[in-house]
């Protein structure tokens, strides 16, 4: 009786086994290598990346003026209030600013949608100084796009066991991704929200925020710490710098002329850098004024621009009134220093092509 209980219990964890075997393949091979996964939750930082394709770049004309960046560009950009100041068509300004989007976000924008992107006259390019922290973990992005090649080679060293691993093993690149899809569709069930929704602004934005607020608070007591916890265990490493320059090389070499700026923040984060991070301050300074094939913006101080401390949301993203703000000074600038560029043919479409995205 006791040895058929044993080999009882040894079929089962064998079928048990087999079954979990089988489950993993699925994941891996139905959800995570198809893609599904990655674009599944459009609130994701994932799923972000793929409405913007679906959404905004391939609903559009082609357009004469491409934001790229982080959560802050994201949040600075109006498109339409934009163009208007730059005296340029409704539809002719794209903001792909994404959260946590860094330099690779902009060469796989690029890459994936060069057929339309290439015809652009101006790229803008946010840079942030948190981009020179050698310990800036790969976003999910990263883990979805990146090949064996830049795992290897572009990303820091204490990072490339992992992402070998997440190569050979997709599923470990997408476990929170995973893990955040189960829960959202779980406390949905709840909440009756819709995790599948989109959240696009009127003017092609993606909005991370279910709601967007008009203005900020006039102190930020959390300036300090987000300095700090950007900063936190720098070491110098320019991998992000290196895919912005990969980045210029790419949209230098189809004609299209590359602005890098950084967009304002806060005067007090600002000072705090400045008096707390000097010699991380002046490595990022460095950084920035040796990129060449683009020109560089320096204006993030916030008085520049016309905006106070109730245009911020918190230490550098911007309210809806310091973005309308921004977004105007911006295209008035666009207007003014780069008319010429603007007014090419290539920043004109004619009707036909306004028509057909050709």
């Amino acid at each position: 009786m006791f040895r058929s209980f044993i080999s009882s219990f040894k079929r089962l964890l064998t079928a048990a086994g087999l079954l979990a075997l089988a489950l993993l393949l699925a994941v891996e091979f139905l959800a995570v290598r198809s893609g599904w996964i990655w674009s599944a939750t459009p609130q994701s930082a994932t799923g972000a990346f793929d409405a913007l394709e679906r959404h905004v770049i391939a609903k559009s004309a082609r357009p004469a003026v491409v934001f790229f960046g982080s959560s802050r560009m994201r949040d600075a950009i109006m498109p339409r209030r934009l163009a208007k100041a730059a005296g340029l068509a409704p539809a002719s300004v794209m903001n792909l600013g994404i959260t946590t989007g860094n330099p690779f976000d902009a060469v796989r924008f690029y890459q994936r949608n060069r057929d339309r992107l290439k015809h652009s006259c101006i790229f803008v390019v946010g840079i942030e100084d948190w981009y020179l922290n050698g310990e800036s973990s790969p976003t999910h992005r990263d883990r979805r796009f990146a090949t064996l090649g830049e795992r290897l080679n572009e990303f820091p060293s204490q990072f490339r066991l992992s992402l070998l691993a997440g190569w050979i093993f997709r599923t470990y690149d997408a476990r929170a991704l995973i893990q955040s899809f189960l829960w959202t569709r779980t406390l949905s069930i709840f909440t009756g929200d819709d995790p599948s929704r989109v959240w696009l602004t009127e003017d092609g934005r993606i909005r991370w925020r279910s709601a967007e607020t008009e203005t900020g608070p006039d102190v930020d007591p959390e300036v300090g710490a987000t300095a700090d916890g950007l900063v936190r265990g720098y070491t110098k490493d320019g991998y992000l710098f290196r895919a912005l320059r990969r980045f210029i090389d790419l949209a230098r070499s189809d004609g299209v002329r590359v602005l890098v700026t950084r967009v304002p923040l806060r005067q007090t984060y600002l000072d705090y850098i400045a008096a707390r991070h000097s010699g991380f301050l002046r490595a990022y300074e460095a950084e920035t004024a040796s990129l060449r094939n683009a020109e560089i913006l320096q204006r993030d101080e916030p008085s520049g621009w016309g905006l106070v401390p109730g245009d911020f949301y918190d230490y550098g993203h911007l309210a809806l009134r310091g973005a309308r703000k921004y977004s105007e000074r911006f295209g008035r600038l666009l207007k003014t220093e780069y008319s010429e560029t603007l007014s090419a043919s290539r920043c004109r479409p004619t009707e036909r092509r306004r028509a057909t995205g050709r």
